[in-house]
């Protein structure tokens, strides 16, 4: 039996930008008062032992002992706790009734957060991950904090690369700290980074984190998310102009968007020639014998261009449905040859809605979305390139000429105008006016690694008529590494 329950605990499957309050309170806490050599003293249960000691003080609720007292000395009674306090015993009569007391002065509780096993469990392992200190309510000795802040801090956003993990669920509980073993995370609660039911699976539980639909770049990179099991984003990069990737192993795992191409060199450790598929490779996958390799080349598109436009876009069956979702799910290969394993291709298709072209040196963003998983978007548009200034130093030398001592603040910045977007598009543009990081995509490393910021009070979007594919956009960022500058 513990010491301490929680008599309030969040919802399962809270999400961490709503309050996620924990309450405690002490288990058995009420006392008998008796008389030690004429002073008082209370009679507790035997689970405060080890608990409460010599010098701590207690507080009696209600009755005639209402108040704060030090324990002068303990004695275990086997069954019960007696704890002699700094004051008089004033009479049986006064003694008498159900008192009710609580442990006085802060308490620790431990927050454990995590995963025991899984592939979540190298990516936040379950560990005591923070210690709360809270003072108990003067009017019913209870515990009450808030955990929200305590579990966003457990997530992680990573920069925004090529295939790296990012767990937007997390389970957890709040103990008291004193009971030292890590429990077990069956009993934990599950709280989720802004997505809050990941119950709607997209194709086979893989399911797009980001505002839908996904637009596809047809010339440009372009970075998307998807919700895994338990919860785990993976972020992957569709790029129309990578260049054949060379892959080797047992497993080979490969996330595509409806109509990107992909050409893969499976590297084996002797010749391939005559090997076998099961189930039959379809239309849209190509595998040809190389040497010691498999040369894959894969594009899960069987028709034209896309029919999603602002016209006759509809959000309920683009996910299954339509020339440019023809090949969507996922999919499972084995490689053999002479009844020997080779690999097996794992490969799932995210539907999309819309195939975009822009030239390869659009200005390309990728940023934070509200659900926890990174959405982007290539603009092919004008820009005007300047400077920003903070305040400046100015000095005045012994000849009377003014001087300039430093220039503060000096950013990298764009004004960005255009259109003509679709009403699709434009919508998905506007929520990165809401993102918390926003990332400009960089040519020479070929990854989202320039952080810039907007100008968020300046950011429009509009068009004529609701529907209608006329819409356009004006807005500011600046680079948000500060630029070095002569100082005098």
């Amino acid at each position: 039996m513990s010491l301490i329950n929680a008599i309030i605990t969040p919802v399962n499957g809270q999400d961490v930008f709503s309050p996620m309050v924990y309450e405690f309170a002490f288990t058995a806490a009420s006392a008998q008062f008796v008389e030690v050599e004429g002073g008082a003293a209370i009679v507790v249960s035997a689970l405060y032992i080890g608990f409460l000691e010599e010098g701590d003080q207690v507080r009696i609720t209600n009755g005639a002992y209402l108040g704060v007292y030090t324990i002068i000395e303990t004695l275990d009674l086997g069954l019960d706790f007696r704890l002699s306090l700094n004051t008089p015993y004033i009479g049986s009569s006064a003694a008498t009734g159900s008192n009710q007391f609580t442990p006085e002065g802060l308490a620790d509780f431990q927050l454990i957060a995590g995963y025991s096993s899984g592939p979540e469990a190298a990516l936040k392992p379950w560990q005591v991950t923070d210690e709360i200190r809270v003072s108990p309510s003067v009017i019913n000795g209870r515990y009450r904090f808030d955990i929200s802040g305590f579990i966003r801090s457990r997530f992680a956003v990573e920069a925004p690369l090529v295939g790296p993990n990012v767990p937007i669920s997390i389970r957890y509980l709040v103990r008291l700290k004193s009971e030292t073993a890590i429990p077990d995370d069956v009993n934990a609660l599950t709280a989720y980074y802004g997505l809050a039911d990941l119950t709607t699976a997209q194709q086979e539980g893989a399911e797009a984190v980001g505002e839908r639909p996904i637009l596809y770049f047809g010339a440009a990179p372009i970075l998307y998310s998807l919700a895994l099991a338990k919860g785990i984003i993976n972020n992957f990069i569709a790029d129309p102009n990578a260049a054949p990737s060379t892959a080797s192993g047992a497993v080979l795992d490969v996330q595509l968007l409806s109509c990107e191409p992909k050409v893969i060199n499976w590297l084996g450790v002797a010749p391939t020639a005559g090997f076998s598929v099961s189930p039959a490779l379809p239309s849209w996958i190509q595998a040809t014998a190389n040497g010691n390799g498999i040369d894959l080349v894969i594009n899960p598109c069987t028709a034209g261009a896309g029919d999603y436009l602002a016209a006759d876009y509809n959000p309920l069956d683009y996910l299954v449905a339509g020339e440019i979702n023809s090949v969507t799910g996922c999919y499972s290969f084995d490689f053999t040859l002479g009844g020997g394993p080779l690999f097996t291709l794992n490969t799932c298709v995210t539907p999309i809605s819309e195939i975009v072209e822009v030239c390869p040196d659009a200005l390309n963003f990728a940023w934070i979305n509200q659900r926890g998983g990174f959405s982007s978007m290539a603009l092919d548009t004008r820009y005007i390139k300047g400077r920003e200034f903070g305040k400046e130093s100015l000095t005045v030398g012994a000849s009377g000429l003014l001087k300039r001592v430093e220039l503060g603040e000096v950013y990298d910045s764009y004004n960005v105008s255009g259109g003509v977007l679709t009403k699709v598009q434009i919508d998905a543009l506007a929520s990165m006016r809401s993102a918390i990081q926003v990332y400009l995509y960089n040519t020479s490393t070929q990854a989202w690694d320039i952080p810039i910021v907007l100008d968020k009070q300046n950011f429009s979007t509009y068009g004529n008529k609701f529907n209608q594919s006329e819409t356009r956009f004006n807005f500011r960022f600046k680079i948000a590494q500060r630029v070095p500058v002569q100082t005098q």
